[in-house]
């Protein structure tokens, strides 16, 4: 890759990062007062909801309840763009759709189809999570990342988009408490060069979290 290409990628990562993280600054809101919503009318959740944050041992206030929603937009994202990288195997398109019912339906089933082939960490559904509802708004939101993300081939982005994001959204505080720190790309690279000597190597990363270790590794290899 030249070195006006290289750049002209790297600007292209940053003005998707910038993207993602404006829509998240708008989702988040949305899911937290959709979730303070179903707190309060859905005693059955609350329960669960209750007894599942304090078996995370925390404590259960009001920064708590936005710190959950934060959560959610950014898994959700997740999703999405994790989805929309793995379309070209064979995997049904995740096109937007005008009502939240059937964005919701479509997403399910798109998930579920990329489950069949493994990918459990990210598609999974979660018990709490994936139990705030979605509003036409954050719906809204979403149709338009949906949108956006199919004008980007994530395969040929050569920094890691997620990490990078995960990086951004997520508070120092906070990823500490839940023990996920991310490694900036020229330290991965460094290490992966002094690791992956041959072409037969064998690499195990078994807290990979957004895959920046592998990805280097498999782009070494």
């Amino acid at each position: 890759m030249s070195r006006q290409a290289s750049t002209s990628q790297i600007a292209l990562d940053e003005v998707f990062v910038f993207r993602l993280k404006a829509l998240h600054s708008i989702l988040a809101p949305l899911m937290y007062d959709s979730l303070k919503n179903r707190l309060a009318k859905d005693k059955a959740f609350r329960q669960k909801y209750e007894e599942w944050v304090k078996k995370q041992g925390w404590t259960l206030n009001e920064e708590r309840h936005r710190n959950i929603a934060d959560q959610a937009a950014y898994i959700l994202i997740n999703k999405i763009l994790f989805y929309k990288a793995l379309e070209k195997k064979n995997l049904p398109p995740l096109t937007k759709k005008e009502k939240v019912t059937e964005l919701l339906e479509t997403m399910r089933e798109c998930f579920e189809a990329a489950l069949k082939i493994d990918y459990r960490a990210v598609f999974q559904r979660d018990p709490i999570y994936d139990e705030i509802p979605l509003t036409p708004e954050a719906a809204q939101r979403l149709n338009i990342l949906i949108e956006e993300v199919s004008e980007y081939d994530l395969s040929k982005m050569k920094r890691d988009v997620i990490g990078t994001l995960y990086e951004k959204l997520i508070p120092k505080d906070e990823r500490r408490t839940l023990g996920q720190f991310y490694t900036p790309p020229q330290l991965v690279e460094l290490i992966v060069k002094m690791c992956v000597r041959n072409p037969d190597d064998k690499v195990l990363d078994p807290g990979c979290g957004s895959g920046g270790f592998l990805v280097a590794s498999y782009d070494r290899l």
